[in-house]
């Protein structure tokens, strides 16, 4: 006997399904992310929950935006995109070209504002001086900033003004 996929999720949401499945956690998640206000979700039908195209309430699809960067001279080569879920702004970002300054820094394609102060963030790879840097770098946001500042380890340590640098990661930022 087959189902359909609507009964598997819903014998999954009530919890009838006979092996753990990734999709009832993922459901799960999204009822208490709804009940702690982190999303607004619609609740409905007695067997659990109905994810419509504004469950998460707002949502981006992933949109390129050119950020204006800091830390390379001429013009870096440069991969930017951004998506909203709601209330988490993702960024993704990759910056690669030669350096020529020991600060580097991004603009934010959207204001942020509700942090509950400065936000330091594991950021992605990076390469400094022509050498990838063990570990990953670290992004620095402060309350209702609009320039991610990054570092190329978590200790804050500052960049080489020459050679070849490049940073790729994502990040999540809450918005108000």
């Amino acid at each position: 006997m087959s189902l359909s996929i609507s009964s598997y999720i819903n014998q999954i949401v009530a919890g009838q399904s006979r092996k753990p499945s990734p999709i009832h956690d993922a459901l799960q998640a999204i009822q208490s992310w709804a009940s702690a206000g982190l999303v607004d979700a619609d609740i409905a039908g007695a067997a659990g929950i109905a994810i419509s195209k504004t469950a998460l309430g707002t949502y981006t699809p992933p949109t390129a935006w050119t950020p204006t960067l800091v830390g390379w001279s001429g013009s870096p080569l440069q991969y930017a995109y951004y998506s909203v879920i709601g209330k988490m702004l993702h960024l993704w970002l990759f910056a690669n070209g030669t350096s020529n300054s020991t600060t580097t820094s991004f603009t934010l394609p959207t204001g942020v504002s509700g942090l509950p102060g400065t936000l330091y963030v594991p950021f992605g790879r990076c390469a400094d001086n022509g050498s990838l840097v063990a570990g990953y770098s670290m992004a620095e946001l402060f309350t209702g900033g609009s320039v991610v500042t990054l570092y190329k380890d978590g200790s804050g340590t500052t960049w080489t003004a020459s050679g070849t640098k490049y940073v790729y990661g994502h990040i999540v930022i809450p918005l108000a």
